[in-house]
């Protein structure tokens, strides 16, 4: 069975600037088993949050990649998330 990939992006309220976030989308959209690419400015925000979920539910996703802040900050709350989602 072929993995389906949901990659979450954050720039941190536009604070990681040493990071082309635009460009790496580009890349993931084309890699094997990227079902969906999303970029936020605060994805630990709730709207931010309940999107993601919406968009692993939708997209029928089984792996979720989160590239965004430490995980010290945001661990507890993309994890909840993504178990709203349906994934553990």
């Amino acid at each position: 069975m072929r993995e389906k990939i949901a990659l979450f992006l954050c720039d941190c309220h536009h604070s990681l600037k040493n990071i082309d976030f635009d460009a790496v989308r580009e890349k993931a959209e084309k890699l094997e088993g990227v079902v969906h690419v999303g970029l936020s400015s605060a994805l630990c925000l709730k709207e931010e949050l309940e999107g993601m979920a919406s968009a692993v539910r939708e997209k029928g996703a089984d792996r979720v990649v989160i590239a965004a802040c430490s995980p010290r900050l945001s661990e507890p709350i993309f994890r909840n998330a993504i178990q709203e989602a349906g994934l553990n």
